[in-house]
């Protein structure tokens, strides 16, 4: 399997893939640290983007 992209690993970590394609991807991640690499970025820029979309919120909800 060649290396995974960005946006398969955002699809995976969205829970957005077929069972089959998440087996696939995670075998993948078993063997290559590289993607592995990649994935714990998309996890972190995934984290970053909720909390940030969830602040405007909390401060909206609190000022209440």
């Amino acid at each position: 399997m060649p290396h995974l992209t960005e946006e398969i690993l955002e699809s995976y970590e969205m829970t957005d893939l077929s069972e089959p394609a998440v087996a696939a991807v995670e075998e993948h991640l078993l063997i290559c640290q590289r993607c592995r690499d990649l994935d714990e970025m998309v996890r972190a820029l995934l984290l970053a983007i909720r909390s940030g979309l969830r602040l405007p919120y909390v401060i909206r909800a609190s000022r209440n």
